[in-house]
């Protein structure tokens, strides 16, 4: 496998995916990209997304702190990999996560995409099933998806 893709959002799940990639990458030799979406449709009930709100920040500083978060979540990632001896690319997308990874596995070469099966803003009762994204991506890939638990 050439290249492997991992959306990340910074959740402990999306972690855990960046370390399953590690492992693959290691063993078969696959460069990994990296990608996060800012998106600022974030579930409100994260606490995270609570504090900005309720911070009472002006629409471009709340976009913003989005941004820098996915920034962050991308940076810190890409520290997980570094002692590996493949390329390890990062890409950040805006919009909704779901159809920007769609569209990054139509428009890129990627043998496989691994990903956490829940994402941040998953209620308790929403935790028994797949997240939506998680979902998405595994009927609309090509490619195939290792869900990570």
């Amino acid at each position: 496998m050439k290249k492997l893709l991992v959306p990340i959002d910074g959740s402990p799940i999306s972690t855990k995916a960046v370390l399953e990639a590690k492992k693959l990458a290691e063993a078969l030799g696959s460069d990994i990209v990296l990608l996060s979406v800012a998106n600022i449709t974030t579930p409100s009930g994260t606490d995270e997304s609570n504090l900005l709100i309720q911070s009472g920040l002006e629409v471009q500083a709340y976009v913003s702190q989005f941004k820098l978060n996915a920034e962050r979540n991308l940076a810190d990632a890409k520290e997980m990999l570094k002692d590996l001896s493949v390329n390890v690319e990062t890409v950040l997308l805006y919009g909704d996560p779901a159809d920007q990874i769609a569209d990054y596995l139509d428009e890129n070469e990627v043998e496989m995409v691994i990903m956490g099966s829940q994402g941040v803003g998953i209620s308790r009762l929403r935790q028994v099933f797949i997240g939506s994204v998680t979902s998405k991506i595994v009927r609309h890939s090509k490619q195939p998806v290792l869900v990570v638990k």
